[in-house]
């Protein structure tokens, strides 16, 4: 641009200074060629403006979606610790049940207890009954929040939200909330009634908790009873057996208080899984299929504003023969830029369609939203460069 600006003041200065005869139409020509440079200069500006539209408009939807992906990744990976929390305090629940009860009975039960009275034969097979049924709630439980992990895990790199998750914890969460309100206040007069052998689906926990709070009540009566039936009695028990029984007792009930904290610690989760599958339920793939078409149509349009050669044959002139060289050269380049900006409005087209259906953001992650938000900052910097080192127009 900037050396067919000195050309063609130089055709000027050699018009001034050729025959008289001559200067009316070398001025013609001159005026000519400054037209279709002053069009050739307005299609590049064009051009660069539109690939820095493109390029503001592209990193404008890199900047939505690395927000909108930073809030939805935020509370996800929020409720993955929260359930990978509460899995470890099943964990830890279990191995405090199993140690600080379940062992301690069974040892009772393998040794002194081990043919108790005939008067107390069904209140340990009940608390046999009792005490295994909770080790098999605590082991459905820690399925339950071990498939739950998964299924947030699976929501975080999908980075699409369940939909079923809202109703489903919406269910979790009261009936929760209803256990938790009966816990000591159920009846614990009537005979357990143990589960099926069915295994219940892992993704049901209202189940789950609903029998574990039976039984658990149901267990506390029992040990409480065990301690102080016939059969384990001074004269059948000796003190240290006696000591077993209490410590299983008193045990399950700190295990049982803990409990209702973990069962607190889920309705709180249920709570967070409701809201933040609520506030992004219509988080949808943000795909920008058509979304610079009106960029498209504008190159389209700029593509067909063709330069017209309207400058006259140079004379042959004796004498003008440097005059005839450098406009011969001026017009030469304004029929090659018109050829390459009419090539680059097709690509740009073809390359902004192309670009657009198949930028589907969620298929990258945060570091690869990234580190397209920097290529295009530098790519619109460099043709504010370009834009800003071309010669004004005159």
């Amino acid at each position: 641009m900037n050396a067919l600006t000195s050309h063609i003041n130089r055709l000027s200065e050699l018009a001034v200074t050729a025959p008289r005869e001559c200067r009316p139409q070398l001025s013609r020509q001159v005026a000519a060629l400054r037209v279709g440079f002053r069009k050739q200069q307005e299609r590049c500006v064009s051009f660069l403006q539109l690939s820095r539209a493109y390029a503001d408009r592209f990193l404008s939807d890199i900047s939505e979606e690395i927000q909108q992906q930073s809030s939805f990744l935020e509370a996800v990976e929020k409720r993955i610790e929260m359930a990978k929390t509460l899995r470890e305090e099943v964990v830890h629940l279990r191995k405090s049940y199993e140690v600080g009860t379940l062992d301690c009975i069974k040892k009772v039960r393998r040794t002194v207890l081990f043919e108790p009275l005939p008067e107390d034969v069904d209140l340990f097979r009940e608390m046999d009954i009792v005490l295994d049924e909770i080790e098999r709630c605590y082991i459905d439980m820690d399925k339950f929040w071990v498939d739950e992990v998964q299924r947030v895990t699976k929501t975080f790199n999908d980075r699409r939200v369940d939909p079923e998750d809202i109703d489903r914890w919406k269910n979790i969460r009261e009936s929760l909330e209803h256990t938790i309100t009966n816990w000591e206040t159920t009846s614990t007069d009537d005979a357990i009634v143990p589960r099926p052998s069915t295994q219940l689906p892992i993704h049901e926990l209202s189940p789950i908790v609903s029998s574990f709070s039976h039984v658990a009540k149901a267990a506390q009566r029992a040990l409480l009873s065990a301690r102080l039936c016939a059969s384990a009695g001074p004269e059948f028990v000796k003190p240290v057996h006696s000591s077993f029984i209490f410590g299983a007792e008193v045990n399950f009930s700190v295990n049982r208080a803990s409990c209702v904290e973990f069962l607190r610690g889920c309705v709180r989760y249920g709570k967070t899984v409701v809201i933040t599958c609520t506030a992004f339920e219509s988080y949808s793939p943000f795909s920008r299929l058509g979304n610079s078409q009106d960029l498209v149509d504008r190159a389209t349009r700029l593509r067909t504003e063709r330069t017209e050669d309207s400058a006259e044959t140079a004379v042959e002139t004796r004498g003008m023969r440097r005059f005839n060289t450098i406009h011969e050269k001026i017009l030469s380049s304004l029929h090659r830029m018109d050829h390459e900006l009419d090539t680059s409005f097709s690509c740009i087209s073809a390359w902004v369609t192309e670009l657009d259906a198949h930028s589907t953001f969620p298929a990258f992650d945060m570091k690869h939203l990234r580190r397209l938000s920097r290529i295009w900052v530098k790519n619109r910097d460099a043709i504010a460069d370009m834009l800003a080192a071309l010669p004004p127009l005159e």
